[in-house]
């Protein structure tokens, strides 16, 4: 069984089997993978604790018949800050999920890694709410450009803005995402 080292972000993580684990990983030389963490669920597993949303990591994997294996994790930097606040979880976790549905499996594409990272290292300095949907914009409009759906949009605020791309990145996957709903649900209880 061959392996391959990596850099990845875990965009998001899904139950395999019984005690097993699978991670959507995006990284730069590979694109998205699916990637399956044996005994993930175990107390003992010494692999589970490192893959983790809002952390970029070293992985060694193990090519499979329709699945790689993850080998080993090195845990390179957490962005802590994100996980403890709810604002920034809710921003991530949408930006996350557009990176997913706007993706496909392994498409090596570099430049959408960068976009992921320079996102989560914003994202994560200490920041407010009004700054932070700054940076989700950005980023979103950022990432629509580079997959070559760019736009002319026009917005008056912020709210109008991730509207906005938000109806253009729908319009891409021709699906709703997911987060978005709770996204939109706490910008609305927020006074901005």
């Amino acid at each position: 069984m061959a392996t391959y080292l990596t850099s990845g972000i875990v965009l998001k993580k899904d139950v395999y089997r019984e005690i097993d684990e699978q991670y959507t990983i995006f990284t730069p030389e590979h694109g998205k993978i699916l990637a399956v963490v044996k005994s993930a669920k175990k107390i003992t597993s010494k692999l589970h604790p490192h893959l983790e949303l809002f952390v970029k990591v070293d992985l060694m994997l193990a090519n499979g018949a329709q699945v790689d294996r993850v080998a080993s994790v090195q845990g390179d930097t957490h962005f802590r800050f994100i996980s403890q606040e709810i604002n920034k979880i809710l921003i991530a976790n949408y930006f996350l999920e557009v990176v997913d549905k706007l993706t496909k499996y392994k498409f090596p594409d570099p430049e959408i890694f960068v976009i992921l990272d320079g996102f989560l290292q914003l994202l994560n300095q200490k920041s407010a709410f009004r700054e932070d949907l700054i940076i989700l914009n950005r980023f979103l409009f950022d990432l629509l450009s580079h997959l070559g759906y760019q736009s002319e949009i026009k917005a008056k605020s912020q709210k109008q803005l991730l509207l906005a791309l938000n109806g253009q990145v729908m319009e891409v996957v021709e699906r709703p995402i997911n987060s978005f709903n709770l996204l939109l649900r706490f910008f609305n209880s927020e006074a901005l």
